[in-house]
């Protein structure tokens, strides 16, 4: 099972039915445990409770267009399918970054002003819809043209306090309250008494996603570093290399996943790696071999699948001076086509997709590693942008079917 940022990415469903006695409000524990040879086992136990199951639809899929730092809404719908009234209403957003949120909500928490959840009071009658507008404003670094999207699912009251509480053992929060006055759903629909503990039964309804289509022509420039190191015969050096993304646009294929570019690295012809990034992997034709293993003359690296206007990431390679040869250069390039998922290819200066690796410089010669050939020594600043997190699901026993919250794609979520 792999914990992802802002729920799971992997997860194998569970049902719980409870005994013809249970009532509702009761409550049990279930302990899971998991092993395989070889391994150590684990276990881990959560709280069930038992209530009455209601059926929450989300509303239908949106489609809007803006332009980078452009104003738009979107609707926020749902629909109570089911035969008992639901006491209230939570929803949880998976929004792609450059979603700004240019309102915040009382009753709606924020990171910043990514939105994540929202809680509701409103009592959603058997057969009625309800719904808000949203207002949202496109990030004035987004790559244009091009999509983003946010994926929205509706949940209990009850169910959203078991994925807060978990959420809480991994340190991953859900942000803070705005201050912006209360959100309110529009019902269409009276109202009907409700009690006791709620759960979805059936949480493959609960979805619904937004698309953006992003306007206009916002691309970015990503510049390859390169290095100027010394050393005599024997002397191991580190050459730090890497690449910035000098804007205007931040790249983020967070929702595949896949690398923001890819980086190859040809190693100064007298010098030896002895220490090589966990990320670099030697490429020998189209044989890649064994990620971080040093000894290999070309090197084929990949990134993390965000990296935000002005930030840098760097990669440090330890060199080995077999042998004094001035201006003894190797290359950086990024942006080189792979057969691999994703990466850039539509960059505003290709001309400084290339940078050189100089050992031992002569007076005058070489051009310090600098990208696109100004000259001098780069110093490389910042660092790449990080995500961890945890995530984890809970169980609502509600009628005969138990409730398992499945995270549907990959996004970025930091806790």
């Amino acid at each position: 099972m792999e914990i992802d940022e802002w729920g799971l990415s992997g997860i194998f469903p569970v049902q719980i039915k409870p005994t013809g006695t249970a009532q509702d409000g009761d409550t049990g524990t279930l302990k899971v445990t998991l092993s395989a040879n070889g391994f150590d086992s684990v276990s881990h136990e959560a709280k069930v409770r038992v209530g009455e199951g209601v059926d929450l639809a989300a509303g239908p899929e949106t489609t809007v267009s803006a332009a980078p730092g452009k104003s738009f809404t979107a609707p926020l719908k749902v629909t109570n399918v089911g035969e008992t009234t639901a006491k209230g209403a939570a929803v949880i957003f998976y929004n792609d970054y450059g979603l700004n949120s240019t309102k915040h909500y009382s009753n709606c928490t924020y990171v910043g002003d990514e939105l994540r959840t929202c809680r509701f009071d409103e009592e959603l009658a058997a057969g009625s819809t309800f719904g808000a507008t949203l207002p949202y404003a496109l990030g004035a670094d987004t790559m244009a043209p091009g999509s983003r999207y946010g994926e929205i699912i509706w949940m209990t009251p009850d169910e959203f306090e078991d994925f807060e509480n978990y959420l809480g053992n991994y340190d991953v929060t859900i942000g803070k309250p705005g201050t912006d006055g209360k959100l309110t759903l529009a019902e269409a629909a009276g109202r009907a008494a409700a009690r006791g503990f709620q759960a979805d039964p059936r949480p493959e309804n609960n979805a619904s996603y937004l698309q953006v289509k992003v306007t206009g022509n916002n691309s970015t420039d990503l510049e390859a570093l390169g290095a100027s190191v010394t050393g005599k015969a024997g002397a191991t050096v580190k050459a730090t290399v890497g690449l910035r993304n000098n804007g205007p646009a931040t790249l983020d294929y967070s929702r595949s996943g896949s690398s923001v570019t890819y980086l190859t690295f040809d190693v100064p012809k007298g010098t030896t790696t002895t220490a090589v990034p966990e990320n670099c992997s030697p490429v020998k034709g189209d044989e890649w071999g064994e990620p971080g293993k040093p000894g290999a003359r070309h090197y084929r690296c990949y990134f993390e699948s965000f990296l935000k206007a002005g930030d840098t990431v760097k990669l440090d390679f330890g060199l080995k001076i077999d042998k004094v040869i001035a201006n003894d250069t190797g290359l950086v390039k990024i942006n080189v086509p792979c057969e691999c998922d994703g990466g850039f290819y539509r960059d505003l200066k290709p001309a400084n997709d290339t940078a050189k690796v100089v050992v031992n410089a002569a007076s005058g010669g070489g051009d310090g590693g600098q990208g696109g050939g100004d000259g001098g020594t780069l110093p490389i600043t910042g660092s790449s942008t990080g995500l961890i997190a945890g995530i984890g699901a809970l169980l609502l026993a509600a009628g005969a079917v138990g409730y398992v919250l499945t995270r549907r794609r990959r996004t970025r979520f930091v806790a």
